[in-house]
């Protein structure tokens, strides 16, 4: 491997310098070393990146959801987007997650791991105030809600001070709570009260309380949404406009497809078939792009 590689966490920094020296590292036992779990932690999460890396019609699809109409191949792309694809992006079901995705399949070829992993997927990014900087712990106190915890940083922040304001997800970890892969800063007491104001406004435009802490199997309706607004406002960055409506033209003359035929741009699945979950349903989008509308009307009637 070239020294030059960037690390795929998108923190920016070349493989050997971040998250490079953690890999395979074989896992401690029990332990309160922060060191060593800082380094088990750093493992586990880039292997759960590197998973990720398979999961490319999803990670265009999000990219799409991301941009809006904008050009998805100029998205900029850092960690805490990858932080945000990981947990938080989903078309039906919170379970079809990149991160529950990739557990589930690590499950038969490194079970710890994928239990370690899988123990992070009900982590909701949440709004903090840091209260003390410590080596190697941070004290922060949830604002909406005031409980106040001891974390390890999995990343550095830079310029973090005592008094800013942390937008970020708190991931357990052998018997410790690590702030994960994407946290954003938001300076000083002002960056504090904004924090609290948009963490405030975003649960409210879906009915729920501040003090609410949510959670992708009950709140699954608002997962998604909840958190895109919050990332959006802490990077200060507008919501894409919704598409313009599409104009109206006469239903054009319909050509059937059997729908149970199988198919080589389905994965060598029926229409059908591929109708019944995430993946396939961005295959058949995909293939319905590149029909005649005559036999494309079929394939919409089946997407609904």
């Amino acid at each position: 491997m070239l020294r030059s590689t960037l690390c795929p966490c998108h923190s920016g920094k070349a493989l050997e310098r971040c998250c490079g020296p953690f890999e395979h590292l074989p896992d401690p036992r029990p332990t309160d070393d922060p060191s060593a779990i800082h380094r088990s932690f750093r493992n586990h999460l880039i292997a759960l990146i590197r998973d990720s890396s398979a999961l490319t019609e999803l990670w265009f699809a999000f990219l799409d959801h991301w941009c809006g109409e904008g050009d998805p191949f100029e998205a900029k792309v850092d960690s805490g987007l990858l932080d945000h694809f990981l947990w938080d992006w989903f078309q039906r079901y919170p379970e079809a997650r990149p991160l529950c995705r990739i557990t589930q399949a690590m499950e038969s070829v490194d079970l710890p791991m994928s239990s370690h992993i899988g123990a992070w997927a009900d982590s909701p990014l949440e709004p903090w105030a840091v209260e003390h900087l410590g080596k190697p712990l941070i004290r922060l106190r949830r604002l909406n809600g005031n409980k106040t915890i001891e974390v390890l940083p999995g990343f550095p922040i830079p310029k973090l001070k005592a008094g800013d304001g942390v937008l970020g997800r708190i991931l357990p970890h052998r018997g410790f709570r690590v702030l994960g892969l994407g946290a954003h800063r938001l300076a000083g007491s002002v960056g504090v009260a904004r924090l609290q104001s948009l963490h405030a406004a975003a649960l409210a435009s879906h009915g729920l309380s501040p003090t609410v802490t949510l959670r992708p199997d009950v709140h699954n309706t608002a997962w998604l949404p909840v958190h895109d607004a919050w990332i959006r406002a802490a990077r200060g960055i507008k919501a894409p406009a919704p598409a313009l409506p599409p104009p109206e033209f006469p239903a054009p003359a319909r050509t059937e497809i059997d729908l149970d035929q199988s198919r080589e741009e389905l994965a060598g699945q029926s229409a059908r078939q591929a109708a019944t979950h995430e993946m396939g349903r961005l295959r058949l989008r995909k293939w319905a792009a590149t029909l005649p509308p005559s036999e494309r009307a079929t394939l919409e009637d089946l997407l609904g």
